[in-house]
């Protein structure tokens, strides 16, 4: 009987905090407070994931299976070193492709898939990454990629960002970016 009484307070509790809720639409409630909530851009999302996948992509042994459980929810894995599928935590990418490094259980690389409404631009890009360089074209009516190379210092590997826009933007900085992949470079040794 006591566990009936108390599912029954919960509901109400719960119900009359969502009445509360809805008959603010959308405002705050709390009457006495400097509390502001302020919505996180879809940018800055976007660009901590991949700032912080770079991170986990320069450490020393890790598997594919690994980066797809840090990446979200694995959907597909077809097997024979094919690309894992991953539906992305960060809903700013629908999907994620993890490609095996040839002949290993590791990550060679990350091919983030943007949502139609992302409106990421090559100056987001350079906000966080810092410099970049313009990759040659195969042909005149690819896309026009740029490269950025990420380096956490005493880490075994490092990461290129490579983000692809439209082949007739002529503007790069304020192009949107159209493809995201994230490379797994092994650090080579200093002279």
């Amino acid at each position: 009987m006591n566990i009936l009484a108390f599912l029954l307070v919960i509901n109400f509790c719960f119900g009359s905090f969502y009445s509360l809720i809805s008959q603010t639409k959308g405002e705050h409630f709390f009457l006495n407070s400097n509390i502001s909530i302020k919505p996180v851009s879809q940018k800055k999302t976007m660009l901590e994931t991949l700032k912080n996948t770079c991170q986990f992509l320069s450490q020393e042994r890790i598997t594919v299976q690994e980066t797809a459980n840090y990446l979200g929810k694995l959907i597909k894995a077809p097997g024979d070193e094919m690309p894992l599928e991953v539906q992305p935590n960060d809903s700013s990418f629908p999907l994620a492709r993890i490609v095996f490094q040839t002949g290993t259980n590791s990550p060679a690389h990350v091919e983030f898939v943007l949502a139609k409404s992302s409106k990421l631009t090559i100056a987001d890009l350079k906000s966080i990454f810092g410099d970049y360089k313009t990759l040659p074209r195969i042909h005149w009516n690819s896309p026009l990629k740029v490269m950025f190379e990420s380096d956490t210092p005493q880490a075994a590997f490092t990461c290129t960002l490579i983000a692809e826009v439209e082949p007739t933007e002529q503007d790069i900085n304020n192009a949107t970016v159209t493809g995201l992949t994230l490379r797994r470079d092994v650090r080579l040794p200093e002279n």
